[in-house]
């Protein structure tokens, strides 16, 4: 028996449309062809202004027809101010007014020093009674409908690559903050800081009322407002784990067993233990958490071990720094849990979800108050960074389950075949709750051309083709992207790229700033790509001895390293909207469907 569903084919309960309007907020509002806000009544005096001054400008005028609220909303208008003041009232100001500002500066989530009243809201211009529409891509059908799910509580919205996600969430962000009776503040919070560089720059700075920041600007910002004091953040982990684990070999005087492993081990254990809120040995060793992302769990006596090489880090860590970048998300969520302060933001979109550790979610949930809402974009098939949990794992409570999205509005047919083919294949599964994505057909961009796969000499070879047809795609005024496994190979690349410096080059990281409409050329890992795109992407180094990367392999095991590797090498394909190239020297990777499977197409080297 499947779901009940209501008239707009969301699962009953989660559709903001089907939800009763607010008390005194009317589902049915009155509009102007060009007006841009909406009304309460056809009688309200500015509206009656509005069309006064339309006739004797000689223009055509008609009645105010009576719409939905959320069509109206969806059509990028504003409440009137007269008409809907308890709204201006709760958010503190009108749409864009300078109150609004202070209350959410540039760059920073919280600004309020504890303690500080809010100075009196100016009257609202006639200039900012609207926020506007975003430069966006309207939402298609049931993307629609995801922006105006239910405003309180949580939302989980899981999605395949390319089904517009970060999209929807820039307009729920943007109806969150706007909508009469329910709209406030609002946080549009993303992992990857050049993906929310990004963001900022396709709707000019963010749209009014909508802060784009990462978890970490966040983390930082509250804890250094809430304790008034500086937030000192160790950025060694690696370099102060190796350390520890020395120190535990000498003490423990052996270097056997788990103590045997790698220091990328050790590391991504202490994170994993972080992101999960363990601080205790005995949680931490009698496994009352489940780990996945581990093929065979450790023993107990190898968790003792792991945890005294977790304590004397944090031995060594502590005349320094107060927190790692892992750790700052308990710190946040324990903080929050004392603050009696009113949360400075009503509702907080997640973009890219899949990366959060649970710590992060669940400060996030506690960063809402009781009458906001948590709303979580995802998809498990692009999680890289940290081992893989579920959004059931994360504190939220969605009694309804997720909406889902399998449609592919990005890639061509050809790609998007490549990536329905790679999702199926068996080191890419696990218990981890992923959508599908669907065969292509319609949805997809259309059609174009094959995947192609290249042969060169030796890896110098490959970068030197992956140059020359980036330069040639950059050349024909196209959107392409460089992307490698690791940085070790940038150095040789950037000269090749740069072409003496005559073409501009830019490095995707944490400092990119400035995105383009226009052509461009970037470089970079295939995790600093998360949430972007590109006409083309050109992918060197995708050889069998390669990816899986080596160490990798050293530090998780074979099976671990294939199932990880794998994900981050569909993030990197699925980048491309229509072109696709993959160079190797030796045997390609077999993390990908191989040549005899028809979806590649195999070219000779000029």
């Amino acid at each position: 028996m499947g779901e009940e569903r209501c008239a707009h084919g969301l699962v009953v309960g989660q559709c903001g449309e089907c939800k009763p309007p607010s008390r005194g907020l009317p589902g049915q509002v009155y509009v102007t062809d060009r007006g841009l806000v909406f009304h309460r009544t056809p009688d309200c005096r500015d509206l009656l202004r509005g069309q006064s001054r339309a006739r004797r400008q000689g223009r055509d005028t008609h009645d105010a027809r009576r719409v939905a609220l959320t069509d109206a909303l969806a059509q990028g208008r504003a409440a009137c101010v007269p008409c809907f003041p308890a709204h201006y009232a709760r958010v503190g100001a009108s749409p864009g007014s300078r109150q609004q500002a202070r209350q959410m500066p540039s760059g920073t989530p919280f600004s309020a020093p504890p303690g500080t009243a809010p100075a009196p809201a100016p009257a609202p211009s006639a200039a900012s009674r609207t926020p506007g529409r975003l430069p966006l891509p309207e939402p298609k059908g049931h993307q629609r409908d995801v922006v105006y799910l239910r405003a309180e509580g949580h939302c989980v919205v899981l999605g395949t690559a390319g089904s517009g996600k970060s999209t929807m969430a820039l307009h729920r962000a943007h109806f969150l903050a706007h909508a009469p009776g329910i709209g406030g503040p609002t946080l549009l919070v993303t992992f990857n800081r050049a993906l929310a560089n990004h963001l900022r720059s396709v709707v000019g700075g963010g749209p009014q009322g909508v802060r784009i920041t990462t978890y970490h600007q966040f983390a930082c910002q509250y804890l250094r407002e809430s304790t008034g004091t500086a937030v000192n953040v160790c950025s060694v982990k690696p370099r102060l784990v190796g350390t520890a684990l020395g120190h535990v070999r000498e003490r423990r005087r052996t270097t056997g067993g788990v103590l045997s492993r790698p220091v990328d081990f050790f590391t991504d254990e202490l994170r994993w233990m972080a992101g999960h809120g363990i601080t205790d040995r005995e949680t931490y060793v009698s496994a009352r958490t489940r780990r996945l992302g581990r093929g065979r769990p450790l023993a107990a006596e190898d968790r003792e071990a792991v945890f005294d090489v977790h304590e004397e880090y944090l031995r060594l860590r502590a005349p320094r720094w107060q927190y790692d970048w892992d750790d700052l998300a308990g710190a946040v969520r324990r903080r929050l849990a004392e603050d009696d302060r009113p949360r400075p933001c009503r509702h907080i979109v997640v973009d890219e979800g899949q990366d959060f550790t649970p710590e992060m979610i669940r400060s996030l949930a506690a960063a809402v108050p009781d009458d906001g809402s948590l709303t979580f974009f995802a998809d498990y098939a692009q999680q890289i960074y940290g081992s893989r949990m579920s959004w059931r794992s994360l504190g939220l409570h969605v009694p309804e389950g997720p909406v889902r999205f399998e449609e592919n509005y990005r890639n061509s047919e050809p790609i998007a075949a490549l990536a329905h083919a790679a999702s199926r294949m068996p080191h890419f599964r696990d218990e981890v709750e992923m959508v599908e994505p669907r065969r292509p057909g319609p949805a997809s961009a259309g059609s174009g051309p094959r995947p192609m796969v290249l042969r060169a000499d030796d890896e110098a070879g490959q970068l030197r083709l992956a140059a020359r047809a980036a330069l040639a795609q950059y050349g024909a005024r196209k959107r392409v992207a460089v992307l490698m496994p690791t940085r070790e190979h940038e150095d040789r690349l950037v000269p090749l790229l740069s072409c003496g410096g005559t073409v501009t080059v830019r490095r995707l990281d944490a400092k990119l700033e400035g995105w383009t409409d226009g052509p461009l050329l970037c470089y970079g890992t295939y995790s600093a790509a998360k949430g972007l795109e590109f006409d083309s992407v050109i992918l060197p180094l995708c050889d069998a001895a390669l990816l899986p990367r080596p160490g990798m392999v050293a530090a998780h095991g074979v099976e671990e390293a294939r199932a990880r590797q794998t994900r981050e090498l569909y993030v990197a394909l699925t980048r491309a909207r229509t072109e696709l190239l993959l160079l190797h020297s030796g045997r390609l990777t077999d993390l990908l469907p191989d040549e005899t499977s028809g979806l590649l197409h195999e070219m000779a080297a000029a």
